[in-house]
């Protein structure tokens, strides 16, 4: 992965093909979330205007 919180530019191209390219995406980042008390997922966030 890369830095903390920020996708590389694979990862943030992947997105964009998954959704469509006329999805303009207003934010992007990576994010953890717990599943259990000892293990954590990591999750790529991406908002969008309606």
């Amino acid at each position: 992965m890369s830095v903390k919180g920020s996708l590389t530019k694979e990862l943030s191209e992947s997105v964009s093909a998954l959704l469509g390219q006329s999805v303009k995406i207003s934010l992007k980042c990576l994010v953890k979330m717990e599943l259990k008390s000892d293990k954590t997922d990591n999750k790529i966030l991406a908002f969008s205007a309606c």
